[in-house]
């Protein structure tokens, strides 16, 4: 009975990424501008392992896959954005939409065990943005803004939880003021931004089986 032996493994990806985008402008000629556009993606994954040297196995089964899974995610979106000058104001305001549909199947190594890594997960993002400049003469402006972001956990996230314990997704609220200066020999920035978090995503210290660091939710 052999319980221990010397062994070399590859693991390998497949991938293929596949998309389109899309856009139209409107110029009203009075200081409007409106764009609308949006896109869609997929991404197709293959994740295997192969033996390729084993110090007791039988040569016709080297190159057997001992772990294969799929990871299958499709990314669609479509915003609405636009600009408008009046007097020595610039509004600006950004309306996205986001669409992501994440499905994982098959197994893999998960730390050191091979799981059923079959999930499937959905979000719907809504990440609105607005602000505004005000020009006080041809050098001088200021300029504001407040936005909302989503962002998806990641592939290792997923492999590396069940369902129930799943990652959440990070929120982030994020408000900007500042102050420009520009001449035809310089230029000049100040920014002031306060970024809150929902759910934010850090690193816990810990490491999987390939070395790669483990995240975690924080209020």
């Amino acid at each position: 009975t052999v319980d221990q032996m010397d062994v070399i493994r590859r693991r390998w990806l497949d991938n293929h990424f596949y998309g389109g985008v899309f856009y139209t402008d409107y110029n009203n000629g009075k200081g409007l501008n409106i764009t609308l556009g949006g896109g869609a993606n997929a991404y197709d994954g293959d994740h295997y392992g192969e033996v390729i040297w084993a110090e007791f196995t039988p040569d016709n089964r080297i190159r057997d896959r001992y772990y294969d899974n799929n990871g299958f995610k499709v990314d669609a979106h479509g915003y609405l954005k636009g600009t408008y000058d009046w007097n020595k104001f610039t509004f600006f305001g950004d309306l996205q939409f986001r669409y992501i549909d994440y499905t994982f199947l098959g197994v893999d190594e998960v730390s050191g065990e091979l799981a059923d890594v079959t999930q499937n997960v959905q979000y719907n993002f809504f990440n609105p943005k607005g602000g505004f400049s005000y020009t006080l003469n041809k050098q001088n402006s200021l300029y504001a803004s407040y936005a909302v972001a989503n962002r998806e956990p990641v592939r290792r996230d997923f492999r590396e939880s069940t369902p129930e314990n799943r990652p959440q997704h990070e929120t982030l609220y994020n408000l900007e003021v500042g102050y420009r200066y520009k001449t035809t020999k310089g230029f000049f920035n100040a920014n002031v931004y306060h970024m809150e978090y929902d759910n934010q995503l850090v690193l816990t210290g810990q490491i999987n089986d390939v070395g790669g660091y483990t995240r975690t939710n924080v209020e």
